[in-house]
């Protein structure tokens, strides 16, 4: 009975004024990162969607592990 929802399964970030809360999800609180159909930047809604955040959000993590890994490498 949601209007807005359409029936939908989904939650897409459609108010122009909720930028800085989707930037915030995006960002994330490293370790924490959020992947999901909704902050994907194409497909969104859709499992495709899904897809794409979760690899953005593991290239992150992988980064973040990779960065750690060098620091400790080099002895700083």
């Amino acid at each position: 009975d949601d209007r807005w929802s359409g029936g939908a399964y989904s939650d897409l970030i459609v108010d122009v004024t909720a930028t800085d809360a989707e930037r915030t999800i995006l960002a994330g609180a490293p370790p924490i990162h959020f992947a999901s159909s909704e902050v994907s930047p194409s497909f969104p809604a859709y499992v495709e969607g899904a897809i794409v955040a979760g690899r953005i959000a593991a290239g992150k993590i992988l980064a973040r592990l990779q960065s750690a890994i060098a620091t400790r490498a080099s002895g700083s």
